[in-house]
């Protein structure tokens, strides 16, 4: 099913960001095809990869959250306003096998690239942190592609590089 995502917004748009319910899950998979699409993942990971995508929405659902940031949209005075989604973040709540302390960890996030720079990515992270503080949980797990403006977007809000991981499919 081809989901409308819909124009880039004007950085001057504003942006909303919303709890996934079920109903959400074609347009988070049309989100994840873009982002195999667009990223390296798309050749590690093989076509397999989009079935998997509708495990990781119903698990992140089940055991975290998934958050739709939507460009809010209004035609012409006294339209109705209505949301275009441009991006996604989905999480499980964990417990830390080391320290035994409860955490988030980031098992997706996508921000279509005509959508970059107008606040959607930084909405998801703050929705997804507000969310894991309500939960009490005391750390956050972020990864991102190896020299890419989203390590420097984490660094900005506080977060430390700790590790690099490496990924070789067989």
């Amino acid at each position: 099913m081809k989901v409308d995502i819909g124009p880039p917004p004007p950085s001057s748009m504003s942006i909303l960001v919303r709890q996934a319910i079920d109903d959400d899950r074609p347009i988070v998979l049309e989100m994840v095809s873009h982002f195999l699409r667009d990223t390296g993942y798309g050749g590690l990971f093989g076509a397999e990869a989009l079935d998997g995508a509708g495990k990781l929405f119903y698990t992140a659902l089940r055991y975290g959250g998934v958050a739709i940031a939507g460009a809010l949209l209004t035609p012409m005075p006294g339209a109705r306003a209505d949301q275009v989604p441009v991006g996604f973040v989905a999480w499980v709540a964990l417990t830390h096998p080391l320290a035994g302390m409860p955490y988030l960890d980031e098992l997706a996030w996508w921000v279509e690239p005509a959508a970059r720079g107008a606040g959607a990515g930084e909405a998801l992270l703050t929705y997804m942190e507000e969310w894991a503080r309500r939960e009490g949980l005391h750390l956050v797990k972020m990864v991102a592609p190896a020299g890419t403006e989203v390590g420097k977007l984490y660094e900005r809000r506080g977060y430390a590089a700790v590790e690099t991981a490496y990924q070789k499919r067989l």
